[in-house]
């Protein structure tokens, strides 16, 4: 091989690694990797605390899920309390919500794990659902429950009681 040749045949490999890394990192942006949570914590919570942010069952779960994959405070996330719909969800948000429309005790929580381009597809992971601390990973959003939980923060998202998505 000559020189330019192997100039040439540089200058590929290294666009084709550059375009396959930013390929990588938008991928990464719609979905949050629970490879290590899954290992950790396999399919029953045990109710450990996040630093900052004393919660149990289903909240401590998505809190604790949450504070591992973004590595940041409780302290600094944002809560939003009306939505019109989902389109706007990210992975790494946390929806607490109603569970049924007549009660208003009943709250779950639950943390995304990836959402497609129009967020008609929306993955979770969850605990408690059970009411045994049992942990679902990778769970498909139904229909019925995207309309339950945007019902649930408009109509009943309020500080008394706090349904919302924390971001």
């Amino acid at each position: 091989m000559n020189k330019l040749t192997k100039r040439i045949a540089s200058f590929l490999l290294a666009f084709t690694f550059l375009f396959a890394s930013t390929l990588t990192i938008f991928a990464a942006a719609s979905s949050v990797s629970l490879e290590a949570q899954k290992s950790t914590y396999g399919n029953v919570w045990r109710d450990q605390q996040t630093p900052g942010w004393a919660a149990y069952q289903c909240q401590g779960f998505a809190v604790r899920m949450k504070y591992e994959t973004s590595g940041r405070a409780v302290s600094t996330w944002k809560r939003i309390y009306t939505t019109n719909s989902l389109k706007d969800i990210k992975a790494g948000d946390i929806i607490r919500y109603t569970i049924k429309s007549t009660s208003t005790t009943d709250l779950h929580s639950i943390f995304i794990t990836s959402v497609n381009s129009d967020a008609s597809i929306i993955k979770f992971a969850d605990a408690n659902y059970d009411y045994k601390n049992g942990i679902r990973w990778e769970v498909t959003m139904s229909t019925t429950l995207r309309n339950r939980i945007v019902t649930s923060i408009n109509n009943e998202g309020t500080n008394a009681n706090p349904t919302y998505i924390w971001r």
